[in-house]
């Protein structure tokens, strides 16, 4: 396994993990880097008024040293970079959310099973071949560890680690495909009712739930005047943009559409 770090600005840093020998994927060396990073950051600016944001993306890219004998620079060819700082800068409006990861991140090896996490968005990534598709998006936790303790204690644990299971799956309905207009209507109240009662269950888990919630019901009031209810389901994603306010500070701010659809 061979990682990279690089100091890009004063705020910004990227990590890069190359699988090689090591039996661990780079995929999972990466996320338990980003927890691992985020929690030492995290105390640190304990007092402070500054927020983690890590986006995690992989798949196949092109790494190495470009130039030549007397310069050589670092680099990464591909959509990986740009993936990870969309999946960053979403990160910010989020609520108590520190790390998010693409699906494909997840679904290399037992990346799933080793942390707990849970779907919260739907966002365009590039693919290998730098094809934008909708993915996915999952913020990651912690590690799915269950000490083994008594049992009632690791019973509580498992119990808690696997409190997102039925978010995910009412959350699943935006990843169906090839199902007519009808069936896609009978899943969207299957899955208002599974996110309801998920908030009954955990109201400090407002932000995100209300937001699919939201997003749900205006799939099911455009439906009325338009239909194709399964296009809009897996068409839905946020839309990630970027502007600059004032011509002298030149903030950059992140803007977040409410939805959007095809």
């Amino acid at each position: 396994m061979q990682a990279d770090l690089h100091i890009l600005t004063v705020d910004e840093y990227q990590c890069s993990f190359v699988s090689g020998n090591s039996k661990k994927r780079p995929n999972i060396a990466a996320l338990e880097a980003a927890l691992k990073i985020s929690k030492t950051l995290e105390n640190c600016l304990l007092n402070e008024r500054v927020r983690v944001c890590i986006g995690v993306s992989s798949g196949k890219t092109h790494v190495g040293n470009l130039g030549n004998h007397q310069l050589r620079v670092h680099s990464i060819v591909g959509p990986l970079i740009s993936n990870a700082k969309k999946l960053s800068a979403l990160c910010q409006i989020i609520n108590g959310c520190s790390i998010l990861a693409d699906a494909n991140t997840l679904s290399m090896g037992d990346a799933k099973q080793a942390f707990v996490v849970r779907p919260v968005e739907r966002l365009v990534v590039e693919n290998d071949a730098f094809h934008g598709i909708v993915s996915s998006v999952y913020h990651v936790i912690k590690e799915n560890n269950v000490e083994k303790d008594e049992w009632m204690y690791e019973l509580e644990q498992q119990k808690a680690n696997g409190r997102f299971k039925d978010f995910e799956s009412a959350f699943s309905i935006f990843e169906q495909s090839s199902i007519t207009d009808d069936v896609a209507l009978e899943k969207i109240h299957e899955s208002q009712k599974i996110l309801q009662n998920h908030l009954e269950k955990y109201p400090e888990d407002t932000f995100t739930t209300n937001r699919i919630l939201k997003v749900l019901e205006t799939i099911c009031d455009r439906s009325k005047r338009e239909g194709r209810v399964s296009h809009a389901l897996s068409s839905y994603r946020t839309v990630v943009k970027k502007s600059f306010e004032g011509v002298t500070n030149m903030s950059n701010l992140v803007e977040i559409d409410s939805a959007s659809f095809e």
